[in-house]
């Protein structure tokens, strides 16, 4: 995407943003910005100027009140994108998407709904000793999933012999098992007081888990131009995820990172 692109993105997922936090604020639901998009809030008030989407957290009983909210009151210009309302979806995590926009991944499976987005991350009890091998087996099974799907990067094309076997392994189940098998894996720990948090889609086996203390307050910060909830613990979240968040990447590493080959929006969307 150029410049005007992603910023014509940017503005579309900050729509979104508002209306996640409209929803929110009627069933009294806390979230938090997070990952980039928080990095984004604290360093630039607003989007990282090269940062593709928009992320939004929850722990997990405030996402499935979220998520149970949007049956009755996300409103008609957004798309509520789950297992349930899309069977080609390949994630086990929610996102609202734009209804009208197109905003497609490399790889992806060609029936699944392609709009611009915001990701909905739910943080879950954490099995202290276990977490990498939590992630592991969700990771292992979503590969299949996504392989039985279509969904074509889930595995480098230089790793021939992987992609092979995967795809064979990926033939002794259906698709309904292994999605039961990626949602379950991450709320197996009932222990609603444990120490730790962690996030199953993070991308370190290592800097998953966090102290549940961290969601424990909350306050709000500017994002362009409105304010959202974030974890008023923020600074211990971005330095556990990602050191000192505060100094720029070399120009090099500033770049979108979701590989989108398509994007388009209604003009109508753009006059409003």
């Amino acid at each position: 995407m150029n410049s005007f692109e992603l910023r014509k993105a940017q503005m579309i997922q900050l729509e979104i943003a508002k209306e996640i936090k409209r929803i929110c604020i009627k069933n009294k639901i806390k979230y938090s910005l997070g990952y980039g998009t928080l990095i984004g809030a604290i360093r630039h008030k607003g989007f990282i100027p090269w940062d593709d989407d928009l992320d939004i957290c929850f722990l997990r009983k405030e996402y499935d009140r979220f998520i149970a909210a949007c049956k009755t009151d996300l409103g008609e210009k957004f798309f509520l994108q789950t297992y349930e309302t899309d069977p080609y979806y390949t994630w086990p995590y929610a996102k609202i998407q734009m209804k009208g926009t197109v905003y497609k991944e490399a790889g992806v499976n060609d029936k699944m709904a392609c709009g611009v987005f915001v990701d909905l991350f739910p943080f879950d009890n954490a099995p202290v000793y276990t977490v990498p091998v939590a992630i592991f087996k969700y990771r292992f099974y979503l590969k299949l999933l996504q392989i039985k799907m279509g969904y074509s990067e889930t595995i480098s094309k230089n790793k021939k012999v992987l992609r092979f076997l995967m795809r064979l392994l990926s033939k002794f189940y259906s698709v309904d098992c292994l999605k039961k098998k990626v949602t379950s894996i991450p709320v197996s720990y009932k222990n609603d007081h444990s120490r730790y948090v962690y996030d199953i889609n993070s991308v370190s086996l290592i800097h998953a888990k966090l102290p549940r203390k961290v969601f424990k307050k909350y306050c709000t910060a500017v994002f362009e131009d409105d304010s959202f909830m974030i974890i008023k613990d923020y600074d211990a979240y971005l330095r556990y995820f990602y050191g000192d968040y505060m100094q720029l990447p070399p120009e090099s590493e500033r770049e979108n990172r979701h590989r989108i080959v398509e994007f388009s929006y209604d003009n109508d969307e753009e006059e409003n």
